[in-house]
């Protein structure tokens, strides 16, 4: 898992997706796994970078609002689409605690 954390943070700058199935949402949700698992700051930091990241992802002229790819509009899907880009930034406003609601794990990291 290590491993893929470190090939993950070295690929994000080269996404193209925002979403949770191979975009920096799921990568960043990763990150926070590995973060939450092994207790590395390191995970976390790219985790967030991830989160900076979708900054690209705005809509000219509407910050927030979030496309799905670089080239296409919005697409409300969880997995290819900007639900789940929510999940994750909900995820990490709360890194040490926030549950992986896809795959059901509880954050293990206690404050």
């Amino acid at each position: 898992m290590r491993g893929a954390a470190t090939t993950i943070g070295a690929s994000i700058r080269q996404r193209d997706a925002s979403g949770l199935c191979h975009g920096l949402a799921g990568d960043g949700s990763f990150l926070l796994d590995c973060y939450q698992l092994f207790g590395d700051p390191a995970h976390l930091a790219v985790a967030r970078e991830c989160g900076e990241r979708l900054r690209g992802f705005e809509v000219d002229g509407k910050p927030g609002e979030i496309r799905s790819t670089t080239a296409t509009g919005m697409q409300p899907g969880l997995m290819l689409g900007t639900a789940g880009v929510g999940v994750f930034l909900l995820r990490l406003a709360q890194p040490e605690t926030a549950a992986d609601l896809m795959l059901g794990i509880s954050g293990s990291l206690s404050p």
